[in-house]
């Protein structure tokens, strides 16, 4: 026959109160000291109450936003979006919300949340680069003239042929 877990947290206390040790209660339950000592400690503080199953759930949720803040982050991103020239990511949302007054605006973090929650992410796209970058040959200014210059990668220049330059 199978024990339950409030039957064994009661054994638990039961044994302590005769005057067993946590580790031997442990070991008679097939439990840990650790298991011991926190029921015993629940009883010590709130009685037989405190041998009861609680809630897991957390008292707070200190990343849930208002509802009001939410539609706030969406109405600013899609404004963002309508002008061509704004940056719409969620430095950007934040930024705004700054702009407009909003004494302490989300984290990023939580606007990243609430514009994935709200599908307004654009899925990342790395900008898609030649191996073969086209400029045209450099003049110099004067013949036989030095300059100071910087290297720069090597170059192919219209007819294809790749030299390395130096630019100035």
């Amino acid at each position: 026959m199978a024990v339950s877990e409030s039957e064994l947290r009661r054994r638990a206390v039961d044994l302590y109160r005769q005057g067993w040790a946590a580790k031997a209660i442990g070991d008679e339950l097939d439990r840990s000291r650790e298991w011991v000592r926190k029921w015993v400690d629940r009883w010590k503080a709130e009685g037989d109450d405190g041998l009861v199953d609680r809630s897991r759930r957390p008292h707070h949720s200190p990343s849930l936003l208002d509802e009001t803040v939410v539609a706030e982050i969406v109405a600013v991103r899609d404004r963002l979006e309508n002008d061509p020239h704004a940056n719409v990511g969620a430095v950007a949302v934040q930024a705004e919300m700054e702009r407009k007054g909003i004494v302490d605006p989300p984290s990023l973090s939580s606007i990243k949340r609430v514009l994935g929650a709200a599908g307004r992410t654009r899925s990342y796209q790395p900008k898609q680069r030649s191996d073969v970058t086209k400029w045209a040959l450099p003049s110099p200014l004067l013949p036989g003239i030095w300059q100071q210059s910087d290297w720069i990668h090597d170059r192919r220049v219209d007819c294809g042929t790749v030299f390395s330059s130096l630019q100035r």
